[in-house]
């Protein structure tokens, strides 16, 4: 008996196909669509899917029907007729023999079955029936039993056609369990103690562009204090940042020249209203322009908000006309709940990590009081390690953990008295001994910062040296941390450019030749090159005397030398290729 192939078939086959490659894909819901499918195009009455766990295997574990099976679903059985099935454990046996024979069947006459079989039959009006296994590389995923109430119906033909159709299960299923496991990657790096929001954002659009293969994809943060009924709408005020994919630089450049971005951003903050527009040819006349220039066909924003506050947007566009629809936006929806709890997360870690950091410096404006030779040293090592950092292409998140390290290096010295702390000559050896007990002494104050796990390594080991004569660890050359060796070169570089009771400050170019002598081996010689660049830059010059570590008269013509933090033999010569202010 032939399978008729009509236009209609072709048309949910596709639909059918679309739907598992082109959505989050409910794998439940993906299989009931392809068994109404199967259903229709192999005459079934009676039809049932049976979805595996794919973590389950019968030759290690005990059958039990919980833990094998994912789910059930089934077409054209009353409850009268599938209640026995699960009471008298057909369907248990059933699903045991597909795992262990891994065997497809056929019965074309349920008259020719052994007696209890054929009772079941007719108590279930079927008079043939088929079932396909559905197998990879030796594991089962499923399978999928028709019946038909017509004796002699199914033929081997149909058990092929069944094999067949059946792979669109399989598809489905391998991209559940895809989708399943992007997703659960996705969900545990939200979950993290320190949640990057912008890095998890972007992955999760590439996770949403891939699900709803999309071409072009944007992701916009707003700024949580922003509010549009009472502030100036700007991109700063507005807008945390944008993340996108797919555009040319100049769609993007177009997109900011012309406004269409701070529209968009608007329309979000006022409207609050999530769209779909299915085919862009039946836009207005000066939105279908742009999506012609984007070579946009369909698109879709999902607003996320919380408490009628804008969390963020997200914009998904597709080339062809017709894509997207509103089951689309709805299934977007629902896959931002990751995007909602990642900002949550985000925002509940910045608000603490501020309530630490204002007591970690409260802790350290207490030291400077006690210690009137190290007040603001924490601060400048914090800038000149951030300096370096930055000049080394670190990453954002790398430079952050920098940033901190340096707030956190030296708070241990809270533990040590001031009979050392401020003794006005060199110190003893047992002195020096208790002064380094600061570096333990910080590490036990922030051991249970886990989410400042990279802060605190930095941090410890920031009094190890190059050649190994450092301490705490004698750690060497690359086996000390990258952050810790910018530490180590800020700290000391502040050190000697700060008087000290014993000692007057050191000239910058005086600081900077110690550095980099050849003869001590302290520091690491890149570093303290890239150190030296940094120092002699442009970039480091206006933060200088932005922050008042440089200090001129004011007619802003005169370097005033005593009264400034950094002092320089000869500033003008220093900064000679900045043509800078007559000194």
């Amino acid at each position: 008996m032939g399978i008729p192939l009509t236009e209609s078939f072709e048309q949910k086959f596709n639909r059918v196909l679309k739907k598992i490659n082109t959505s989050q894909s409910h794998l439940r819901e993906t299989s009931f669509e392809v068994l109404s499918l199967i259903v229709d195009v192999l005459g079934a009455d009676k039809a049932e899917i049976t979805v595996f766990n794919e973590d389950f295997n019968i030759r290690t574990m005990p059958f039990n029907e919980e833990k094998a099976v994912k789910f059930r679903l089934r077409h054209g059985y009353s409850e009268e007729q599938w209640k026995p099935l699960e009471e008298m454990g057909i369907l248990r046996e059933g699903a045991r023999f597909a795992l262990e024979k891994k065997e497809s069947r056929m019965v074309s006459d349920t008259r020719s079955e052994q007696e209890r079989l054929k009772a079941l039959s007719e108590f279930l009006e079927i008079g043939s029936w088929m079932n396909h296994v559905l197998c990879k590389d030796g594991t089962v995923l499923a399978y999928v039993h028709l019946g038909k109430r017509e004796h002699g119906y199914y033929t081997g033909e149909h058990l092929e056609r069944l094999g067949c159709l059946s792979e669109l299960l399989a598809t489905a299923i391998n991209v559940s369990m895809g989708f399943e496991r992007k997703y659960n990657r996705v969900l545990k790096r939200i979950n993290t103690a320190h949640c990057d929001l912008k890095k998890t954002s972007l992955d999760i659009l590439d996770f949403m562009m891939e699900i709803f293969d999309a071409d072009m994809g944007e992701i916009s943060v707003y700024n949580e204090e922003f509010d549009i009924a009472a502030m100036e709408l700007t991109e700063e005020a507005a807008v945390r940042f944008r993340l996108k994919r797919g555009y040319r630089e100049e769609q993007w450049k177009r997109l900011e020249d012309s406004g269409v971005l701070m529209e968009s951003t608007r329309f979000s903050l006022e409207k609050k209203e999530s769209r779909v527009v299915p085919d862009t040819r039946k836009e207005e006349p000066a939105a279908r322009a742009l999506s012609e220039y984007l070579e946009n066909g369909s698109w879709m924003n999902y607003l996320l908000v919380n408490e009628d506050r804008v969390l963020a947007n997200i914009h998904l566009a597709k080339k062809e006309h017709g894509y997207y629809r509103q089951d689309d936006l709805e299934r977007l929806g629902y896959l931002s709940t990751l995007f909602a709890t990642a900002i949550n997360l985000s925002s509940l870690w910045e608000r603490e990590r501020k309530i630490l950091v204002n007591f970690i410096e409260s802790l350290n404006r207490a030291l400077e009081l006690r210690d009137e030779y190290t007040a603001g040293h924490v601060e400048r090592v914090r800038l000149y390690s951030t300096g370096l950092a930055r000049a080394m292409g670190l990453p954002e998140d790398e430079i952050e953990d920098v940033s901190m390290a340096a707030v956190l290096h030296d708070i241990g010295k809270i533990g040590i008295s001031d009979k050392i702390l401020k003794k006005k000559r060199g110190l003893s050896w047992d002195e020096q001994e208790l002064i380094r007990r600061h570096v333990p002494l910080t590490d036990e104050i922030i051991k249970n910062l886990h989410h400042m796990d990279r802060a605190r390594l930095y941090a410890r080991y920031h009094h190890e040296s190059f050649d190994g004569k450092g301490y705490v660890m004698g750690l060497k050359g690359d086996e000390i941390p990258v952050g810790s060796k910018i530490l180590s070169i800020a700290d000391a570089f502040d050190a000697m450019t700060s008087d000290r009771p014993y000692r007057k400050a050191f000239f910058v170019e005086e600081a900077l030749r110690i550095l980099g002598d050849p003869e001590i081996h302290q520091w690491d010689d890149r570093l303290v090159r890239l150190f030296d660049d940094y120092v002699h830059s442009r970039e480091f010059f206006d933060l200088a005397v932005k922050e008042g570590l440089i200090k001129f008269d004011e007619e802003g013509r005169y370097y005033r030398r005593k009264a400034s933090t950094l002092r320089f033999r000869s500033l003008s010569k220093f900064f000679v290729s900045l043509q800078a202010p007559s000194y």
